[in-house]
């Protein structure tokens, strides 16, 4: 029985290595903030691991963020009363990294993350599945359900909002 284990963890872990960054991404993306993201990480591994027996052999990371968002989904208002600052958290967070190029990264990903916010929840999903999991179409419409036309629309209108609002403001005019 500990060598059954052992396997199952051993390629629980072989899947999660590729995607990890990708799915810790998500979650942050779906809570809003770090420390938030993490716990849903946490709490979406412990479940995976749990159900592991019943993985198809599909997409891992699609699988993952489907239990993800199932789990924020149950917990989002407990997860939205303990939200930090987005700017406290983003300089706590920085010391993380070590030389100019990744902080500027990480600075670039918290600016999006706070566009992001802007977006209605779905369509918030579907961009980070696609842009930041790049997940095709068709696996966003697995994990968020639906028809393949409603996952192309909704991220098209969150690309499109993305756009108007990332578009630079006009410069005054000299006098």
């Amino acid at each position: 029985m500990d060598n059954l284990t052992d396997q199952m963890r051993e390629r629980f872990r072989a899947l999660l290595a590729p995607v990890d960054t990708k799915f810790f991404t998500f979650c942050r993306s779906l809570t809003g903030s770090v420390e938030d993201g993490k716990d849903l990480r946490q709490d979406t591994l412990l479940r995976a691991f749990e159900k592991f027996h019943s993985f198809r052999d599909e997409s891992f990371l699609g699988w993952l963020c489907t239990i993800a968002r199932n789990l924020n989904k149950r917990h989002g208002a407990e997860a939205k009363k303990r939200r930090m600052d987005p700017l406290t958290e983003q300089y706590e967070t920085i010391s993380e990294y070590s030389s100019e190029d990744e902080i500027l990264a990480h600075l670039d990903c918290e600016i999006m993350e706070n566009f992001l916010k802007f977006l209605n929840p779905r369509e918030r999903e579907a961009f980070s599945l696609r842009f930041f999991q790049d997940l095709k179409i068709e696996e966003i419409r697995k994990v968020q359900g639906g028809t393949l036309a409603g996952a192309k629309t909704r991220l098209r209108r969150a690309v499109k909002k993305l756009e108007r609002w990332l578009e630079p403001l006009p410069l005054p005019k000299p006098a």
